[in-house]
């Protein structure tokens, strides 16, 4: 007759305190994410981005709840989606639409992608204490949300966390809701940015494929989809091919998605996804579809305008507007290495003694790389160097997420570490042709990646170093790893805070919590007062339309573009020149610098508006780069 002490089953003492550890551990999470939160905040409103994505895309909402046609009537780059959701959001609150609101709503966003992809690697790992190493991380890249509130890319971010968070959900089946679930966020990714969705529809229909039952045909077209990402990869950068950097970034994708194939094709998850599940996804991004679509139509915007601006007028995207980044043959050759790495331990023909050598070095390499990414992301500066050598040195090992140390046995969540494998992958292609926030967006799946990296490596480590499987070993090593995190979250805040403090309130209308440096409160003001004074309507070059809420004065087109010299073409310059002559609009705010570092190589000579600009205004006042002109009649 066994002992209490030899019984499997816990006694009353101990099982209370696995719950106080659990809770306690929950409570530890709770507060890190609060600290998160007012790390963003100080964040999103200490900085006014001179280039004014915000502006623009503010006055492309408020037209919208305005009535004009979407497309049509407003100009912009992105898909009926982003301004279905914006929409609605403005109709069920009844708020305006300002600065401070928008980035509250950014804020949103920013925590809750830093939530989801730190729920990800709670449910991969089961650690607490990397699911908090993610938090911070990913709450760190995302610090871009601040340089431009309001824009697409904060959805985008969501969904991809969500993509993840419903894949570490799945088992040994896919249920109909996952696959619905998943079938929604994929037509709402591609019907907000085209890129980033047939980025995310590549991971989802691989992982699928890769999936029980496995039949002849469906690892046929587990090959051909993987072929045809590549082509379509290579068609996508097509426009920039010639260019060192994108030759090197273009063989660096390629050869982590061979690699991600070639591993993923004998690793396969257990995962049964039958023909109702596939039925499910299409159904669900099918009606999603219509259901954004439809409205629009009806409400007069042409399926013809929706097409052109969600879809045809990209394929010039790259010529247009693009910023490199150091993608060298040093990339290639890592990429080539890595290739190399996955075809041989997924073809390996080795003694029992070699293999398991082999597997260790795999686990050792996890390690590595886990150590120096964690060491980047807490020390690097996002946007000085966007984490560019991040992306270069993860991404074509993302493969190894499905190499599972031999040790730990089936992982329940593997069919989450291949789609992890293919999402860290093909987002890894989002930064082109702009390398800059970009590459931040592109960061926060590797950031998961180098999370399991850590769990895995560690797992390896403790099959051959027993004394890291005791209880009080793990402990002091917890609870040392745990203070050091505690300490960067603090010093974070602490910056955070201090950078908010030493600035000051930007005092203008809807934009109560923004705080900038003094010299741009001047700025700002001033423009607003003399616009206020002389101009009963205003146009500014390039765009800038936050001075169009501030002064509370609508924008004289609807052809609206924070970079119209850059992006309008010759018939739509002159649909512009024909508002501001329509309208009789008697000023232009205009800010050369910023103009010269919007253009590619255009004439501005050659501008349409332009040289009305030139024709019909006279300047009257400047101040810190700031020209008010007025009508010369």
């Amino acid at each position: 007759m066994p002992t209490n002490f030899e019984s499997p089953i816990p006694d009353l003492a101990q099982t209370k305190r696995l719950g106080t550890s659990l809770s306690v551990k929950w409570i530890a999470l709770a507060v890190a994410l609060c600290a998160c939160g007012a790390y963003a905040y100080f964040l999103m409103f200490s900085r006014f981005g001179f280039w004014d994505d915000e502006g623009y895309l503010m006055a492309t909402v408020r037209a919208m709840l305005q009535g004009h046609l979407l497309y049509d009537q407003i100009y912009t780059l992105y898909g009926p989606f982003y301004y279905f959701f914006e929409g609605a959001l403005y109709v069920l609150t009844g708020l305006p639409v300002t600065h401070d609101f928008v980035r509250f709503v950014g804020l949103f966003f920013w925590l809750a992608s830093a939530g989801l992809a730190a729920w990800s690697v709670l449910r991969l790992t089961r650690s607490f204490l990397l699911a908090g190493l993610t938090l911070f991380a990913v709450s760190k890249v995302l610090v871009f949300f601040s340089g431009e509130p309001g824009h697409p890319e904060e959805l985008c971010i969501v969904c991809v966390c969500l993509l993840l968070a419903l894949a570490t959900m799945v088992n040994s089946r896919l249920s109909g809701w996952n696959a619905i679930f998943s079938g929604f966020l994929l037509a709402a990714l591609s019907l907000t940015k085209i890129n980033i969705g047939l980025y995310a529809i590549w991971a989802v229909l691989l992982t699928y494929l890769s999936t029980h039952p496995a039949s002849q045909i469906k690892r046929l077209l587990f090959f051909l989809v993987g072929l045809g990402s590549i082509g379509c990869t290579a068609i996508i950068m097509l426009p920039l091919l010639g260019s060192g950097w994108v030759n090197n970034y273009l063989l660096l994708i390629v050869f982590s998605i061979l690699a991600s194939l070639t591993a993923v094709s004998r690793n396969r998850p257990e995962t049964i996804i039958g023909a109702r599940a596939w039925y499910l996804l299409t159904v669900a991004f099918v009606t999603t579809g219509l259901a954004v679509v439809v409205p629009f139509l009806v409400h007069g915007t042409t399926m013809s305008a929706l097409l052109y601006i969600s879809v045809l007028q990209h394929k010039n995207f790259a010529r247009e507007w693009f910023v490199s980044a150091p993608f060298t043959p040093k990339s290639t050759l890592w990429a080539v290495l890595s290739l190399a790495l996955a075809a041989l331990w997924s073809y390996r023909r080795l003694a029992p003694s070699q293999s398991k050598t082999f597997e260790a070095g795999l686990q050792a390499l996890k390690g590595a790389i886990a150590v120096f990414g964690t060491i980047y992301l807490l020390t690097m500066y996002p946007e000085h160097t966007y984490g560019v050598r991040l992306l270069k040195l993860v991404t074509p090992f993302n493969w190894l997420v499905v190499v599972i140390p031999s040790s730990q046995g089936k992982d329940s969540r593997f069919f989450a570490r291949v789609f992890l494998c293919f999402l860290g992958v093909f987002v890894a292609l989002y930064p082109f042709p702009v390398a800059s926030a970009q590459l931040l967006f592109a960061l926060v799946p590797l950031i998961v990646v180098i999370a399991v990296f850590w769990h895995d490596a560690f797992v390896a480590l403790a099959a051959v170093v027993a004394g890291l499987n005791r209880r009080n070993t793990r402990r002091a090593l917890s609870a040392t790893a745990m203070l050091l995190l505690a300490g960067v979250y603090a010093k974070a805040l602490h910056g955070a805070q201090a950078n908010y403090a030493a600035l000051v309130p930007l005092r203008l209308p809807g934009a109560a919590n923004i705080h900038v440096t003094p010299r741009e409160a001047d700025t700002y003001r001033w423009v607003t007062d003399e616009l206020d004074r002389h101009c009963a309507s205003f146009f500014s070059m390039p765009g800038m339309f936050s001075f169009h809420f501030w002064t509370g004065k609508d924008t004289p087109t609807m052809m609206m573009m924070n970079d119209w010299p850059g992006f309008l073409n010759a018939s739509q310059q002159q649909v512009v020149v024909r508002d501001l002559a329509h309208n009789h609009t008697s000023c232009v705010i205009s800010n050369p610098g910023i103009t010269n570092i919007f253009l590619r190589g255009q004439d501005m000579s050659e501008s349409p508006v332009a040289r009305y600009i030139y024709s019909h205004f006279r300047e009257i006042a400047e101040r810190n780069g700031y020209h008010l002109l007025v009508r010369k009649d």
